[in-house]
């Protein structure tokens, strides 16, 4: 009795995965691959550049005034009176000091106004490959552009079915 009862089990559990396999389909896509392929990524880059010039155009007006009042210091140092040295030193001090704080406000400011504009792509792309594997029955998606996935059947790459779903050649 014990024989036909562990014969059953391993029947029902060899079916029950079997069953489990053929139901789980598997797809991979490379999303940066896929973003960078969307017109919107052309847009937020010429943005992008755009916004980081007008920072380097403030950076280097800080910077020319900076060498201007360096220059005019080593100059003038020798005829100054102290007063003044000290009052021009102090000045070019408070000068490094915004600088520095607006050359670490810039990268922050420039990593938001990436963000911003890259989070309405990256939905974009997932709702798009979300409805690609939900419209053809894949149960999971890898996204090979990550790293993660190091072995991957070539065939199950969606990446034409999420361009075709995008309207992108």
């Amino acid at each position: 009795m014990r024989k036909i009862l562990l014969a059953i089990a391993i029947v029902l559990s060899v079916v029950s995965v079997s069953f489990a396999q053929s139901t789980n389909k598997f797809g991979h896509i490379n999303s940066q691959e896929l973003m960078s392929l969307m017109p919107e990524s052309q847009t937020i880059r010429t943005e992008l550049e755009a916004y980081a010039k007008q920072l380097e155009t403030q950076m280097q007006a800080m910077a020319t005034e900076y060498q201007s009042k360096m220059t005019e210091y080593q100059t003038n140092e020798a005829t100054w009176s102290a007063l003044i040295k000290d009052s021009k030193a102090k000045e070019i001090a408070d000068l490094e000091r915004r600088i520095t704080e607006f050359q670490q406000n810039a990268q922050q400011d420039l990593s938001a106004k990436e963000q911003s504009l890259i989070e309405p792509i990256i939905k974009k792309a997932q709702d798009a490959i979300d409805a690609v594997a939900k419209a053809n029955g894949y149960t999971y998606v890898f996204d090979t552009s990550v790293g993660s996935v190091i072995v991957y059947p070539e065939g199950d790459n969606i990446l034409a079915l999420v361009k075709k779903h995008l309207g992108i050649q």
